[in-house]
């Protein structure tokens, strides 16, 4: 699989096209307005519904560290193991260690979603 390749946010696109203007108009709409009977207050739980659904659809993925960190370190395990026989290789791992670093610190800022912060 390629890593830096978030599946579930695509898979999720289905539900992102079918969001309009109109749907945001009548939730904010249904939202908005004071529920003072039953039937009001079951639509207006309906759209927090579907509005937490749509939500959830565009929100990203979380950041899988451990896995960046474990191929970090298989990099350079590999590139420290094979560097007798090819003198050149700790070059190649610390150009594929900074790209693996700058990839992931675009990634951390601008796609995913923050971490959770620990109790």
């Amino acid at each position: 699989s390629v890593p830096y390749l978030d599946i579930g946010y695509f898979f999720k696109k289905r539900i992102r096209r079918k969001l309009t203007q109109a749907k945001i108009d009548g939730w904010n709409a249904v939202v908005q307005r004071k529920s003072t009977t039953k039937d009001e207050a079951k639509e207006r739980a309906k759209a927090q519904e579907e509005i937490a659904k749509y939500k959830n659809a565009f929100a990203p993925s979380p950041m899988n560290e451990t896995r960046r960190y474990a191929v970090a370190i298989k990099v350079s395990l590999c590139c420290l193991l094979y560097m007798p026989l090819v003198p050149w290789l700790s070059l190649v791992g610390f150009v594929g260690m900074m790209l693996q670093y700058w990839m992931d610190k675009y990634l951390l800022l601008r796609w995913h979603h923050r971490p959770a912060k620990p109790a």
